[in-house]
């Protein structure tokens, strides 16, 4: 079933890839999050870095 309402898939589509951009930052940063791919994050991790960078998204205006 296709989605009606894609007004906010833009916004949706922005923030999926500031908390990619986030995750790859700290898997850089850290040895502990070395090597892991984006795809391999449970849904409740993924969850977490969409909230930290929308959070860092408002922060920042």
């Amino acid at each position: 079933m296709a989605r009606s309402d894609r007004s906010s898939e833009p916004a949706d589509s922005a923030l999926e890839r500031a908390a990619q951009s986030l995750f790859t930052q700290y898997s850089r940063q850290s040895p502990r999050w070395h090597g892991l791919a984006w795809e391999s994050l449970r849904e409740d991790t993924r969850r977490l870095f969409r909230r930290e960078a929308a959070w860092m998204q408002t922060r920042d205006r």
